[in-house]
Order: C-alpha cells, then structure tokens, then sequence
C-alpha cells in the first residue's frame, strides 16, 4: 500500500536561526583550517627598522618607494630559513626567487609613506593587514610562526621581479615572526621577528647619527650588483690568454 506524501512543516524562527548559526561556524571552521594568517605590515609598531635608501654609501630614510610582504608556502617550497639569510636578516635578490614566497601584500608609491604630522615621515609605512593564505596562525598564548621576507624597491614598478629588471634600488629581509589566525580573531600580531635583526655597522652609525641609537637593522634599497655582458667576459679572457702568448714567446 502506497503511503501519501506528507506536506513539510515550516521552519519555526528559532531552529532557522541555529541552522545559519551552524553554517556560520562550519564556514569560520573551513577559512582556518584552510589557513589565513595574519600579520600587520608597519614599521611604526613593535621596535622594527625603517625603509631606508643607500645613495652612494650614504644612507637616508626613503620618501618614496613600495614595499611588500612575503610568506613562505609551507606545502614543501622551500624557506628562508632553509636558503639562510646573513647575520642582519638580509638576503639578496637570487636567494628571494629560489626561495618561492608567496606574496601577501603590496603597498606602493607616496601611499606607502605614512604622512601623519604626529607619527609619519620618510622611511615609514603603516597601511593594511597582509593574509598569508594556507598558512594557520596562532593565538597569543599558542603563537605560530613563519618565515617572512619583507622586500622594498624604488620607483614606478608594480612588482619586485619589474623594479629588479629594470635597475632600481631594492631591499629584501627576512626573519620568523608569528601569525594571527584571521577571521573574528583579534589577534593580529606586528613585525617582532624584524625587531630581532641585528643591524649592520653602517645602520648602526646611520641611526646613531639620527639619534636614535640601537634600533632593529633598516631595510636598505641597494643599486643592484653590476654584472659583467657575456662579451665583456669573453673579451677579458682573450686579452689574458694572449698575455700569456707574449710572455712565452719572449
């Protein structure tokens, strides 16, 4: 005997409010699982350096450059950690693209500098939260770290692989520093990993100058290293090899 097809009940408003409560929770579940670290990206916070530029040999702090922040993806790429940066967190362009960041953030041009009249200035930038997507944070009590590379450059260019082909001044450092977890948390860690740096000898007589004394090293925007033309190697090494004719002959 076929049974008759019963009509559904409707919903009554308090079981509809806890089915989207559920939904709610389940899709905060699946964002942290997934991973979305957070971090500030500020040097005005947390002891940091500053973006300063090398004119020269002399330094000063940048009035105008991007920076942007990298993390490293930890589904097997390698990591700062890894490649090694030196003693004062910095590491040069050809370790940067071996290491396989991902990119977190940029903030470029005059809207990086911050130009509030009680606390911005040259060399400084406070703009925005940076996501580490698929990377899990932590919690203050239970803090999770990764590495991070922090790179600046000057002029026009709207990525770090442009202003490194095209000559500008660029500056890259790395340090481990710990990630919020997103979402509703407040948590949302500053740079403590850059304040750890050591700074160079000449960062150091540069910020005593300005008075400052002991500070976390500068992010210093370098020209990038001449490289000999292939030709001009080739040139030099037939001029050498034809020295050493002459000298046997005589």
């Amino acid at each position: 005997m076929c049974s008759k097809h019963q009509p559904h009940k409707p919903l009554k408003l308090n079981e509809m409010k806890k089915i989207l409560l559920s939904l709610s929770v389940i899709a905060i579940s699946g964002l942290v699982s997934r991973g979305q670290g957070t971090v500030q990206l500020t040097d005005e916070t947390g002891g940091t350096g500053n973006v300063v530029i090398n004119n020269g040999g002399t330094l000063s702090y940048a009035p105008q450059f991007t920076v942007a922040l990298y993390y490293a993806d930890v589904s097997g790429a390698a990591t700062t950690a890894s490649i090694g940066t030196d003693a004062y967190g910095q590491l040069t362009y050809s370790q940067f693209t071996a290491d396989q960041a991902s990119l977190g953030l940029t903030l470029g041009g005059t809207a990086t500098v911050d130009t509030s009249p009680s606390t911005g200035g040259p060399g400084l930038f406070n703009n925005n939260v940076a996501i580490a997507t698929g990377v899990p944070g932590g919690t203050a009590a239970a803090p999770v770290n990764d590495d991070l590379v922090l790179a600046a450059w000057t002029g026009n260019y709207s990525s770090l692989s442009a202003a490194e082909a095209g000559g500008a001044k660029v500056g890259l450092i790395g340090f481990s520093n710990p990630l919020g977890t997103g979402g509703l948390s407040t948590y949302i860690p500053v740079l403590t990993g850059w304040a750890s740096l050591a700074q160079t000898p000449s960062d150091s007589a540069f910020e005593t100058a300005q008075g400052f004394g002991v500070t976390a090293n500068d992010l210093i925007m370098s020209a990038p290293t001449a490289v000999p033309e292939p030709g001009t190697l080739a040139m030099a090494g037939v001029g050498l090899a034809s020295m050493l004719i002459f000298r046997r002959k005589k």
